[in-house]
């Protein structure tokens, strides 16, 4: 009997051990199902634009009957432009496949690499109805999910997201879709269209893309700033009169919170919304609006003497930290690809300010080390030339024709040189040596 019961005791114990060891060996895949995502090409960024374009209203208190028809190819293209934005593309890649009424959606998502491999890969075959998701199948790696547990799991996760008032506003929006129709090639969606609702979506984004440790630092170095801009009497200087102590402040913080990237994400952050004139208190709970300074002296900062080249370099650098390089740079092509068509003309002086700004903010986010040898550098620098590389002989102000004759599109030799000569004179700026 007690050896029977002995018995019993180890099969459980080695039972506790094996299941959750099985359940690993089966969701572990030593390789990703789906590849890193190509490169998000300008062109892609303004098709996105043109697919949700429907979504406009020029009357914000109008809620029209409206529609979308997204093939497949477009549909991941969405995807990819998603989470090129939100989440680091390097860890995660997905696509679609339609199929009569049901949309099969694969994932693999990058994990510390074990013994087992370094990918999970995820599929889930989901028939949508107005208003809900409705995922029939399931599977992680080769662990097939059975439909009872994944609607337990769905709905238990749904009603636990309810509390994120971004995450009960999105769900506001789906639920005014009318219409869901899929076909081997895209989906249909009619929908009643709010764009108040939207809005409100997106005012609780912008609260919930910063932690309150965050939104402090902004706040600092946004009331710094606006100190030291008023202390330059004058209506124009360069860029280097307000980084050099704006990154002063970020070595002194630093010695406080000991996080210096995310000491160097705020100031860059902060300097592109007060170069384009963004209001940051749209990125602040209410009880944090209050203290930011409302003051913003009459300045303007130059690259080159350009107000323009500072605010491409900027708004590039934020977008580094703040996203991606990728979407950085891709978003700085297809803004002169517009301009092209309609602009001020394509600029490959604009793209050398955008690489630059792409450049720095690699540096500030790239560890803590690097974070803080840039804040050494920067707080000493004199001259914008140190960051900011010559734009002599770069081509701009050129028109979508000429732009053509010239280049003929972005993957071209002839435009992949200027980029070369763009990079190889931001190599040899002295705050990016070694």
């Amino acid at each position: 009997m007690r050896t029977g019961f002995k018995l019993l005791v180890i099969t459980g114990l080695v039972l506790l051990f094996l299941i959750p060891a099985g359940l690993v060996i089966m969701v572990v895949d030593p390789h990703p199902h789906i590849r890193t995502p190509p490169q998000i090409d300008p062109a892609d960024i303004q098709r996105a634009r043109q697919i949700l374009a429907p979504l406009t209203s020029d009357k914000p208190d109008h809620m029209p009957l409206k529609s979308l028809t997204i093939p497949e190819n477009e549909l991941n293209l969405l995807m990819g432009y998603g989470l090129a934005r939100f989440i680091d593309e390097k860890r995660v890649a997905a696509k679609v496949h339609l199929l009569p009424d049901t949309a099969v959606v694969y994932a693999t998502i990058q994990i510390p690499d074990m013994f087992l491999g370094k990918w999970i890969n995820l599929a889930m075959a989901i028939r949508p109805r107005p208003g809900e998701l409705n995922i029939a199948q399931a599977r992680i790696g080769r662990l097939r999910i059975p439909p009872p547990v994944t609607r337990w799991a769905a709905n238990h996760v749904h009603a636990r997201l309810l509390d994120m008032p971004r995450y009960a506003h999105a769900i506001s929006l789906l639920q005014q879709i009318q219409t869901v129709d899929i076909n081997d090639d895209h989906v249909f969606l009619q929908f009643q269209w709010d764009p108040l609702m939207l809005a409100t979506l997106t005012d609780e984004a912008k609260k919930q893309l910063f932690s309150a440790a965050h939104q402090k630092r902004l706040i600092d170095y946004h009331n710094f700033l606006i100190e030291q801009a008023s202390l330059l009497k004058m209506k124009q200087a360069s860029l280097v009169s307000i980084l050099q102590p704006m990154f002063r402040r970020a070595v002194e913080n630093t010695a406080l919170s000991q996080d210096p990237v995310a000491e160097n994400s705020a100031v860059l952050q902060v300097m592109a919304a007060y170069v384009t004139n963004q209001d940051l208190s749209g990125f602040l709970t209410p009880d944090n609006r209050n203290r930011l300074s409302s003051l913003r002296p009459n300045i303007v900062f130059t690259l080159h003497g350009r107000e323009d080249l500072a605010q491409h370099f900027l708004t590039s650098a934020a977008m580094t930290v703040s996203s991606s390089s990728k979407l950085a740079r891709s978003m700085g092509m297809a803004k002169e690809m517009e301009d092209a068509q309609t602009g001020s003309g394509y600029s490959f002086v604009d793209i050398s300010a955008n690489e630059a700004g792409i450049r720095i903010a690699e540096f500030a986010i790239s560890g803590p080390v690097n974070a803080r040898l840039l804040q050494q550098r920067m707080k000493h620098i004199s001259h914008e030339n140190q960051f900011m590389p010559d734009i002599d002989e770069l081509p701009e102000k050129m028109n979508a024709e000429t732009f053509r004759n010239r280049f003929h599109s972005p993957h071209s030799s002839t435009f992949a040189q200027i980029i070369q000569r763009i990079e190889s004179r931001i190599d040899a700026c002295p705050i990016y040596q070694n």
